[in-house]
């Protein structure tokens, strides 16, 4: 494939029962019509995806793709869509993260992962530029996922990797298992972490240091600080950066329709003390994801050390779906479910 088109051209297809990788060209149609990310990881998958599969059967397949312009210089380009069959749902799932994945898999020249099979041992991916290692996970199983992320990072001797795990939610097979990627930013709701876990798959780990290619600079910059400078730092945009998706929580109360107590009320008396005025009394700085100049992340001073968050949906399932309006507590909830590879949504509700 023409490498001036923003691809780099080739998939990484994995099997774990094989303990095999092969680099695959990328399918040139495929791209053409859908593009990249959503679009074209659907594609593979319908194509690979045997009909009526278990989710955790070594037969579903795990498909991992950045957008197109992932890699690129374009803001909010950098998130990573995940996909397989859900084991919560049954049906085909596709789950989103940010931060720096998706941007490190393209600098290492891969446009997507196709992961299948089962392996004999805890595993994970370690990809760095072209080189794609299956390599033993066993010191990690049943660890949380900072631990993980700490040890990736020590064996490849390089803290510039980028990881995606599952924690110990995954590993044994809560159907509502997560996979984190730098820390605090969560591909969640749908189970992708348990599947990961059926697979014996702690996560996968990259680091590239190539480049991404586009046909035309001149036309992309254009257009790139038009969409910064036009559609992206706007006044209408500016809540994302001051207050982060915590001001949820405000117009959800003043709109009736914030979870609250099992879904029973839409309106709830502790909304003040988690809501984005609560948040911004512990807030230390913003924190951004690759390329994004919005920085929603609110890092937070906490009793136990700072951290990203919470986001608007874990102030809201795990707070005031609970009846809980202890913002510490909440903070607390928030630390464990991240650790342990849950979706913090799915553990409110189920709470």
């Amino acid at each position: 494939m023409d490498r001036t088109n923003c691809y780099g051209g080739k998939i990484a297809c994995v099997d774990l029962s094989g303990g095999s990788v092969v680099t695959e060209p990328l399918n040139e149609e495929w791209a053409r019509d859908f593009i990249g990310g959503k679009g074209l990881g659907f594609r593979y998958l319908f194509d690979m995806l045997p009909a009526n599969v278990n989710p955790l059967s070594p037969a579903n397949v795990i498909a991992i793709f950045p957008g197109a312009l992932a890699g690129t210089c374009v803001a909010t380009t950098a998130r990573t869509a995940v996909f397989c069959r859900s084991p919560a749902t049954g049906t085909i799932l596709d789950s989103y993260v940010g931060g720096a994945f998706g941007l490190q898999l393209k600098l290492a020249g891969y446009d997507g992962i196709i992961i299948t099979g089962r392996a004999t041992r805890p595993s994970y991916l370690l990809i760095l530029d072209e080189r794609v290692e299956i390599r033993d996970a066993a010191p990690m199983w049943g660890k949380g996922i900072w631990e993980t992320d700490a040890w990736m990072k020590e064996q490849a001797g390089d803290d510039h990797l980028v990881s995606l795990v599952a924690g110990p939610a995954g590993e044994n097979l809560v159907p509502f298992a997560c996979l984190t990627s730098e820390a605090y930013r969560q591909a969640g709701r749908g189970g992708a972490g348990a599947v990961f876990g059926s697979k014996n798959l702690k996560g996968v780990a990259v680091r590239g240091t190539g480049s991404v290619h586009v046909p035309d600079m001149r036309f992309f910059m254009e257009m790139y600080y038009d969409i910064f400078q036009n559609h992206l730092l706007t006044e209408d945009n500016l809540w994302a950066n001051t207050d982060g998706t915590p001001v949820i929580v405000d117009l959800s109360q003043g709109a009736g329709l914030l979870p609250t107590r099992g879904f029973s009320q839409g309106v709830f008396e502790g909304a003040g003390a988690i809501n984005s005025a609560a948040i911004q009394a512990r807030k230390s700085r913003n924190r951004a994801c690759a390329t994004c100049p919005l920085a929603c992340g609110q890092l937070t001073r906490n009793a136990d050390g700072p951290m990203e968050g919470p986001e608007y949906e874990t102030l809201g399932l795990g707070g005031a779906n609970c009846g809980i309006d202890d913002l510490e507590a909440v903070i607390a909830f928030n630390r464990l479910c991240d650790d342990l590879g849950l979706d913090t949504i799915s553990t409110g509700n189920v709470l």
